[in-house]
């Protein structure tokens, strides 16, 4: 294989691997810095070291448990550069922990995830938009209403409503999906 195929071929692995685990990785640093902006910070300072290391990755063994040990460096150091400190990061223990339980609960999540989906397909057009508009778009509540011609607080009632909808979607599909005899485990 040529040079640049070789490159071509490990940009796309990378990629590929990095963006199903972005949102874990995410995760896992929200647990670690207090500050969602940091923890935005951190992923990408995360993504540029697993780049820069990639060619040292194992592609026999999963990637989240090794991007994870660098998200971990990456938070201690911004940590350390801010100037305060976490108490979580300071005990490794409780670190291992997050991370082989958030692994555990990654199936769940990802079920979860798919149901989500699956009610948010069903929702009404107008309800579909403001979601979009709010979750995926970031429009400010301020920005909807105007859009909708219609009050800030009226807006927020209306994702109130909707995400009580939703809710109540993803647990109906989850009963759905719960085997026989669980409702009655102890």
């Amino acid at each position: 294989m040529e040079h640049s195929e070789a490159t071509s071929k490990a940009h796309g692995d990378f990629l590929r691997l990095f963006l199903e685990s972005e949102r874990d990785l995410y995760r896992y640093v929200c647990a670690l810095l207090p500050r969602p902006q940091d923890a935005r910070d951190v992923v990408q300072e995360t993504a540029l070291a697993l780049w820069e290391n990639f060619e040292r990755y194992d592609a026999a063994r999963p990637f989240l448990p090794w991007a994870l040990r660098f998200a971990l460096n990456k938070a201690r150091q911004h940590a350390a550069r801010e100037g305060r400190r976490s108490l979580l990061l300071d005990d490794e223990v409780l670190l291992e922990k997050i991370a082989a339980e958030q692994e555990l609960q990654r199936p769940e999540f990802e079920a979860r995830r798919k149901r989500l989906r699956d009610c948010l397909e069903k929702l009404p057009g107008e309800h579909s938009g403001l979601v979009r508009g709010y979750y995926w778009d970031r429009l400010s509540t301020e920005q909807l209403a105007e859009r909708a011609r219609s009050s800030v607080e009226a807006v927020y009632k209306r994702l109130q409503r909707i995400r009580i909808l939703l809710l109540d979607c993803v647990q109906r599909l989850e009963r759905k999906d719960k085997p026989l005899g669980d409702d009655f485990a102890s």
